[in-house]
C-alpha cells in the first residue's frame, strides 16, 4: 500500500509541480517512513522528479534500518 501511495504522490508532485533538480529539489516531508522500503521501491521516480525525502519516525531501530534502506537505493 505504501509504495503505491509513493508512486501516485509522485505522479501527482510531478503533473502539478513538474520536476525539481539537485540544485532546487522539491521537499516531501514523510512521517512514519519506517524503514523506507516504499520510498527505496520507487527510487527511480525520486530521482527522476528531483524530489527530496525528509523522514521521521518514533522507532530508532527504524530510521537505522532506513538509513541503509536507502543508501542501498542510491538516494543519499
Amino acid at each position: 500500500m505504501t509504495t503505491k501511495w509513493y508512486a501516485a504522490v509522485l505522479a501527482d508532485m510531478k503533473t502539478r509541480i513538474g520536476t525539481g533538480s539537485r540544485t532546487t529539489p522539491h521537499r516531501m516531508l514523510d512521517i512514519g517512513i519506517g524503514t523506507a522500503s516504499a520510498l527505496a521501491a520507487n527510487s527511480e521516480a525520486v530521482v527522476a522528479n528531483g524530489v527530496d525525502v525528509v523522514g521521521i519516525d518514533y522507532d530508532a531501530a527504524y530510521i537505522k534500518k532506513a538509513d541503509a534502506v536507502i543508501e542501498k537505493a542510491g538516494l543519499r
